[in-house]
């Protein structure tokens, strides 16, 4: 019965019966919702580009100026930027290492047990880490519009002494 429920409800026996607190990617709905959850997370930081050029982009198109692409970045030292971000050096390491994980597996360096046993090791070694969620909501309307309007002044002074930089 209990497999029947779990089947039902897309979920694990074990998440069912509490013993697994992981949530997986079934679908396109749980990526946008990692995603959310990644954007809003406040001991960490992360920047993204995106170069939308989807409606140009030649099928089999190589080269990165005329194809659409995201990029995410994460830094080191967003720390000395925001001192609520204490988690982003972890976050690059963590990165990386899943990255070379998988790497190894999918270049058959790791065979699938050492590359799961090594994954679950790992994310039991962070799961002490809390992951809290920004909140504006206590921010008045008129200083909401006053913090924007900084942040865009600020962030069209940095793009004009880039380009200023590249000419």
């Amino acid at each position: 019965m209990v497999i029947r429920i779990a089947d039902t409800c897309n979920v694990s026996v074990d998440w069912l019966c509490g013993r697994d607190h992981i949530s997986h990617i079934d679908s396109l709905a749980d990526v946008m919702n990692f995603f959310f959850e990644l954007y809003e997370a406040k001991e960490f930081s992360c920047t993204t580009k995106i170069y939308d050029r989807v409606d140009l982009e030649d099928e089999n198109e190589t080269n990165d100026a005329k194809r659409n692409w995201i990029r995410l970045m994460f830094y080191h030292n967003e720390v000395w930027h925001n001192p609520e971000n204490v988690y982003s050096q972890e976050i690059c390491g963590i990165i990386r290492r899943a990255y070379e994980m998988h790497s190894r597996l999918v270049n058959f360096d790791y065979p699938q047990d050492y590359y799961e046993s090594e994954k679950r090791r790992l994310i039991d070694t962070y799961s002490n880490y809390p992951v809290t969620k920004i909140d504006f909501s206590d921010i008045p309307e008129d200083e909401r519009i006053r913090l924007r309007n900084e942040k865009m002044i600020a962030e069209w002074e940095a793009q004009k002494t880039q380009s200023d930089e590249t000419e």
